[in-house]
């Protein structure tokens, strides 16, 4: 037996299509290296460095301990109270290496110790403004002002 086979047309082959046109280049590519920063983003940057470097200076400044704002100051009273800040710092210390039977004791010493210091501290202080009362009241508030006006 001989199979029939349905008659089919003959297929047809299909042409080849062209390539598409390749579109024309009018400018140069632009290389990697010269893209665009935006300026803001420079801005930011910058900005951010800047602070950066003024907590650094800031933190150094103030880990060396830091800057004297004011001139040291060179009247009677402001020598009293070196005078007497370098008299208490040695009673403390001198307080601190003795031993004593009780707390009434230690206290007077302390007490005593700290009163014949600051009556020797003070001594310059006290005669200018000693000076000052004897020439009048005029006197002592020139005195007053002198010390306030050293700054």
């Amino acid at each position: 037996m001989v199979k029939k086979t349905p008659s089919t047309p003959a297929k047809k082959t299909l042409a080849k299509r062209k390539p598409a046109r390749k579109k024309p280049v009018d400018a140069e590519p632009v290389a990697e290296t010269t893209r665009e920063i935006p300026w803001r983003l420079v801005v930011r940057y910058a900005a951010f460095g800047v602070a950066m470097l003024l907590f650094g200076a800031m933190g150094g400044i103030w880990s060396a301990g830091g800057i004297e704002i004011e001139p040291g100051r060179s009247d009677v009273l402001s020598q009293s109270h070196a005078a007497d800040r370098v008299s208490q710092v040695r009673i403390l210390r001198e307080y601190a290496g003795q031993s004593f039977p009780d707390e009434p004791t230690a206290q007077k010493w302390l007490n005593e110790q700290r009163i014949a210091a600051r009556i020797a501290d003070w001594i310059p202080y006290t005669d200018a403004l000693g000076a000052a009362a004897d020439e009048g009241v005029d006197s002592v508030k020139a005195l007053a002002d002198k010390l306030e006006a050293v700054k």
